[in-house]
C-alpha cells in the first residue's frame, strides 16, 4: 500500500485513517548530520501533483538558521529570548523598585529542590504558659497558603552543567521556604496610619490581633528577622510557634527562641538548623550531685530522698533506674558532711593565693531549738591570674560554727582563731573585724590579739614590732547597728509608750527570734500616736475577720489591698518601712476606725473599741514627721547594706550628716569612736572620686594629714645614669648623654622621692561620677579603678588592696542568719549543730559558684572515660607482651 505524506498528514493513508508506524517510510535518520532535501509526494486525487515539504523546510521558509556542528555536536543558532515573567521582573515600578536582572541570558531552568529532611524536634512541652485563648486550627487555615508554595530554585545553565551525572543537587531553599517559620504566626498586611493616612506594608501576627491588641501593636513593618524577635520576646508565642513548627515538619531559626529556652540553644547550624544544648550522660554519682543540691538550696528534709512520691519522680523520669541506685537519708548525711568539707578546702586554696589582707564580720545567732551559732564571713579582693588587673570584692562564708557557752569575749576569740588557724589566716594576712557594738565584743578583739601577738617561742610581741596586731586599730563598729541604735533612741524619745516596747535588745543576751513577727503592743500612752498605730496593726493581723475586713476598706476607697506591715524589733528599719506602709494606706485607716465596730462580720474587742485608736489630722502630721525623721536612717543602713561594694569610706560622711536632723544627736556617740580607727578616713581618702577634697573643706587642717598613713616603698639604689655612656662605643652616644645628664639627675631625684607618687595622685583631678541615663549618679566601682592604676600608683594600690575590703557593716553575717533561718523550720528540728552548720557552708558555696551539681556530674563522667581508656590502654598492653611471648616461644 503506497504511502502518501505530506506536512500535514504523513501518518495517514488513502482512506483517512492513520498508518501503523510499520508502514509508515522514514526519508532521515533521527539524528542527521546533513539535512535531506523536500520530497514529492501525491496527495488525493492522485492525479494532482504537488511539492510536499519537510519541518526543516518550513522552518527554513521562516527565517530559522540551521544548527551548526561544533565539535561533532550540534548546537541551535536562535537567539534566545527572556520569558514574560522574567520581563516583567525587569520593568521599572511605581516605587522606583525592581528585582535584579538575571546574569546570565539564557532563560534559567527550573530545579526541584527537596525540603530539609532534619526536623527538630523537641519532647518539652511549654505548660507553664496559657495558650488556651489561641486558634490552633485558625493559624493553621490563615497559613495554609504558605504551605502551597512549591519549593523550587531556579538554576542557570552553566549552574546545572557543574553537576555531574547521578549527583545528589543540595542547594539553598528559596526564599519561601526560609522564612516558612515566619508566616506560621504572621500574614502580610496593608495598614492605614489613622494619625497621618499614610498606607504601609508590613506584617500581622495573628496571635496579638486575636488577643484584640491594638493595631499598633500587632501591626509590624519590619524585617523577618524583626518578626522572630518578636515571637522570642513573648512566650505564649513562642509556644504557639513551636507547636506548629512541629506540625508542618518546619525547622524553628534561632532568632525565634527565647535566650531563657533552657531545652534548645540558640547556637545554629549552616542550614539553619537547631541544635540542643549538651548534656551530661547519666550516672548514679551524678544524681546523688544533684540531690544534694536539691536538698541544700531548696532547704528540704533529709528524709525527703526516701518518700515515695520522690522516687517516683525520679522512676517517670528515668524508667531505667534501680532501686539501689536511690539514696537514703543516711546517705545524704555522709554526702552533705564530705561536700563541706571539700568546700573548705576549695576556700583555703584561694584564700591562700590571694596578696592582700582578709578581713571579717562575725555575730551570735539562735536557732528556734535554742541552738547558738557564730556567723564568720571573709572579705577580701581578688583577681584572675590571667587578668591581674580585674579586682573584684569577695565574700566568703567561712564558718557557720556551733557556739558553746556564755557570750564571752574569749569564747568568742577561741571560735575566730580556730576559724582563721583552719583557712590559713596568720596575723601578717588578718584584716580588720567587723562586729556589732555589743561591750564584748571589744573584748572579744582584745582575745584575738593576745593569741596571734604570740611570736613562736611563746612570748608577746612589743607594740612597735611592724607584725603587731592592734586591736584597736582593727576594730570597725557596725553601722547599720550604730544608726539603729541612734533611730531608736530619737523613736524612744518621741513615744510615750513604755521603754520595754521600743527599746533595742540586749546585744550582749541572745536574740529572741523565736519568729514573732508581731510586736506585743496592746495598750498606748495618752498623746502616743506611734504605739497606738503599732496598736491598731496588731489588732488587725490577729483577727482574719478585722484583717478581710480592712481590705474591703482599702478598695472602698480606691487603694490597692495591701498587707499592713509589722514592726519586728530586731530587724533594722522596719519601724519607719511599718509606718511607710500605714501613710500609704492613710483613707482605708480612717475608714476602718470609723466603721469596724458597727460591722458585724468584725469581732468586738475587749475593753475598748475601733474608734479608739482614731487619729486626728494633728496625729496624721505627727506621724508623718516621724516617718520623715526615720527615712534618713532607713536610708543609711541600705547604703552599708552591700558586701560586693566598699562601704566604710560612706561612714563619716553618714554621721557628719545626720546629727543635723533634730532629735538624732545620739549618733555623736558612735561618730567620736572613728577616731579609734584610722581606716574610715584612709578608705575615703582612696576613693578617687573624692580623695582630700570632702575632708579640706570641713576639718581642721591638722587633721587632714594622710601623709603619716601612707606606707612608704622600699627605695632601690640609684643607678649612676652616666655610667652606661662609658659601656656603649656607637659614634655619638657618649656626647649625646653628656648633653642630657641634668635632666637625667633630675629624673632620679624625682622617682627617689617617696612622697611622689602620693602628691601625684592627690593632685590629679577628681574621677568623675558615673551618671545613668535617667541623670542618677550610679555607683562607681572603686575596686575595679585600683585594680586597672595599680602600676600607676602601686603603693596606693597596695594599700587599696587591704583598705576597701574592710566591710562597713555586719550585713554579710546577718544576712547569713536569714538564709539559715530558712533551713531552721520545724520539719528540720532534729539536725544536729554539726549538719546544721555543714548546710550553711555548703549552701553558700553553691551561690558563690564554688562547686556545682552539673560540675561534679560531669567530673564523674571523665573519670569514667578516664577510667575505661586506662582499662582498654592495659589490656592493649597485655596482649602485646602476649604476643611477644608467644613468638619467643616459638622461636625457640
Amino acid at each position: 500500500m503506497a504511502v502518501i505524506t505530506s506536512s500535514d498528514n504523513c501518518a495517514l493513508g488513502p482512506d483517512g485513517k492513520l498508518l501503523d508506524a510499520s508502514q509508515i517510510v522514514w526519508d532521515y535518520d533521527p539524528d542527521p548530520t546533513i539535512v535531506p532535501p523536500g520530497t514529492q509526494t501525491l496527495s488525493s486525487p492522485p492525479s494532482t501533483s504537488q511539492t510536499v515539504r519537510n519541518a526543516f523546510d518550513v522552518l527554513t521558509s521562516h527565517g530559522h538558521a540551521q544548527a551548526k556542528t561544533v565539535a561533532g555536536q550540534r548546537k541551535s543558532t536562535r537567539t534566545c529570548r527572556p520569558t514574560q515573567k522574567m520581563l516583567e521582573n525587569n520593568t521599572p515600578r511605581g516605587n522606583g523598585k525592581r528585582k535584579a536582572s538575571p546574569s546570565s541570558e539564557r532563560h534559567p531552568a527550573a530545579c526541584k529542590v527537596a525540603k530539609n529532611p532534619s526536623r527538630n524536634k523537641h519532647s518539652d512541652d511549654v505548660t507553664d504558659l496559657d495558650i488556651s485563648d489561641v486558634d490552633m486550627d485558625a493559624l493553621d487555615d490563615s497559613e495554609s497558603e504558605t504551605d502551597d508554595k512549591s519549593e523550587v530554585q531556579l538554576l542557570d545553565y552553566d549552574t546545572m552543567k557543574s553537576f555531574n551525572a547521578g549527583e545528589v543537587l543540595v542547594a539553598a531553599l528559596s526564599k519561601a521556604s526560609r522564612t516558612q517559620d515566619v508566616y506560621l504566626i504572621f500574614e502580610k498586611a496593608e495598614h492605614t496610619n489613622p494619625d497621618t493616612n499614610v498606607t504601609q506594608s508590613g506584617h500581622i501576627c495573628g496571635i496579638c490581633r486575636r488577643k484584640q491588641l491594638p493595631a499598633k501593636t500587632y501591626f509590624m513593618t519590619g524585617s523577618v528577622t524583626s518578626l522572630r524577635k518578636h515571637i522570642a520576646r513573648n512566650k505564649d508565642h513562642f509556644a504557639v510557634y513551636k507547636d506548629l513548627c512541629e506540625k508542618k515538619g518546619v525547622s524553628m531559626n534561632a532568632t525565634a527562641i527565647p535566650a531563657s529556652s533552657n531545652d534548645l540553644s540558640r547556637r545554629t547550624m549552616l542550614d539553619s538548623v537547631v541544635v540542643k544544648q549538651p548534656t551530661v550522660e547519666f550516672s548514679t554519682a551524678g544524681l546523688r550531685d544533684y540531690i544534694v543540691e536539691l536538698v541544700v538550696l531548696e532547704d528540704k528534709a533529709l528524709r525527703f530522698v526516701t518518700r515515695p512520691s520522690f522516687q517516683h519522680l525520679l522512676q517517670f523520669c528515668r524508667p531505667a533506674i534501680r532501686d539501689k541506685d536511690f539514696i537514703c537519708d543516711m546517705t545524704l548525711w555522709t554526702e552533705i558532711l564530705q561536700r563541706a568539707e571539700s568546700v573548705i578546702n576549695i576556700i583555703k586554696a584561694k584564700i591562700t593565693g590571694v596578696s592582700g589582707k582578709v578581713s571579717t564580720t562575725f555575730d551570735l545567732w539562735t536557732s528556734d531549738p535554742c541552738d547558738l551559732y557564730m556567723s564568720i564571713t571573709a572579705h577580701y579582693i581578688w583577681a584572675p591570674e590571667d587578668h591581674p588587673n580585674d579586682w573584684t570584692l569577695e565574700c566568703e562564708q567561712l564558718e557557720f560554727a556551733p557556739f558553746f557557752g556564755h557570750h564571752s569575749g574569749a569564747n568568742q576569740a577561741a571560735v575566730l582563731t580556730k576559724a582563721f588557724e583552719k583557712f590559713g589566716i596568720d596575723r601578717n594576712k588578718l584584716g580588720w573585724q567587723t562586729a556589732d557594738n555589743a561591750s564584748n565584743n571589744d573584748t572579744t578583739l582584745q582575745s584575738i590579739a593576745t593569741i596571734i601577738n604570740q611570736a613562736d617561742e611563746g612570748s608577746i610581741l612589743d607594740s612597735d614590732d611592724t607584725e603587731f596586731w592592734n586591736a584597736s586599730e582593727h576594730c570597725i563598729r557596725c553601722m547599720e547597728h550604730c544608726v539603729h541604735l541612734a533611730a531608736g533612741a530619737f523613736t524612744k524619745g518621741i513615744t510615750p509608750t513604755s521603754s520595754s516596747n521600743i527599746t533595742v535588745p540586749d546585744p550582749e543576751q541572745p536574740e529572741d527570734n523565736g519568729n514573732k513577727d508581731l510586736d506585743e503592743i496592746d495598750e498606748f500612752a495618752p498623746g502616743d500616736v506611734v504605739g497606738k498605730v503599732l496598736a491598731l496593726i496588731r489588732q488587725i493581723c490577729v483577727s482574719p475577720q478585722a484583717h478581710a475586713y480592712f481590705r474591703k476598706c482599702c478598695i472602698s476607697t480606691n487603694n490597692r489591698p495591701l498587707e499592713l506591715r509589722l514592726w519586728i524589733r530586731t530587724r533594722w528599719a522596719s519601724l519607719h518601712d511599718a509606718l511607710d506602709r500605714v501613710i500609704v494606706l492613710e483613707k482605708a485607716i480612717i475608714l476602718f476606725t470609723q466603721t469596724a465596730d458597727d460591722n458585724e462580720s468584725v469581732p468586738k474587742l475587749k475593753n475598748k473599741s475601733y474608734l479608739d485608736y482614731r487619729m486626728s489630722r494633728v496625729d496624721w502630721d505627727h506621724l508623718k514627721i516621724v516617718h520623715k525623721v526615720l527615712s534618713l536612717p532607713a536610708q543609711a543602713t541600705q547604703s552599708f547594706s552591700s558586701s560586693r561594694h566598699p562601704t566604710l569610706s560612706k561612714t563619716i560622711p553618714t554621721l557628719e550628716y545626720m546629727p543635723l536632723l533634730k532629735g538624732i544627736e545620739n549618733i555623736d556617740k558612735w561618730y567620736n569612736k572613728v577616731d579609734d580607727s584610722p581606716a574610715y578616713f584612709i578608705t575615703l581618702v582612696l576613693n578617687p572620686t573624692i580623695k582630700l577634697a570632702y575632708v579640706s573643706g570641713k576639718w581642721h587642717s591638722d587633721w587632714v594629714q594622710f601623709d603619716k598613713y601612707y606606707i612608704q616603698p622600699q627605695q632601690n639604689t640609684p643607678s649612676n645614669p652616666s655610667s652606661s655612656s662609658a659601656s656603649t662605643s656607637e659614634f655619638g652616644h657618649g656626647w649625646m648623654m653628656a648633653a642630657i645628664q641634668d635632666r637625667l639627675r633630675a629624673d632620679a631625684a624625682i622617682s627617689s622621692d617617696p612622697r611622689t607618687e602620693l602628691r601625684r595622685y592627690l593632685e590629679s583631678p577628681l574621677e568623675p561620677q558615673p551618671q545613668g541615663e535617667d541623670g542618677k549618679i550610679n555607683e562607681f566601682d572603686v575596686i575595679w579603678w585600683w585594680g586597672h592604676h595599680q602600676d600607676t600608683y602601686p603603693t596606693l594600690s597596695r594599700m587599696a588592696r587591704d583598705y576597701l575590703a574592710i566591710q562597713g557593716s555586719a550585713t554579710p553575717s546577718e544576712r547569713a542568719f536569714s538564709s539559715a533561718g530558712l533551713t531552721d523550720h520545724k520539719s528540720r528540728n532534729r539536725l544536729k549543730p554539726k549538719m546544721f552548720a555543714a548546710i550553711q557552708t555548703l549552701k553558700a558555696a553553691y551561690r558563690n559558684g564554688h562547686i556545682s551539681a552539673h560540675q561534679q556530674a560531669s567530673e564523674h563522667v571523665k573519670d569514667l572515660q578516664k577510667a575505661l581508656e586506662e582499662y582498654y590502654f592495659g589490656e592493649d598492653e597485655d596482649s602485646e607482651s602476649e604476643g611477644e611471648e608467644s613468638s619467643v616461644i616459638q622461636a625457640e
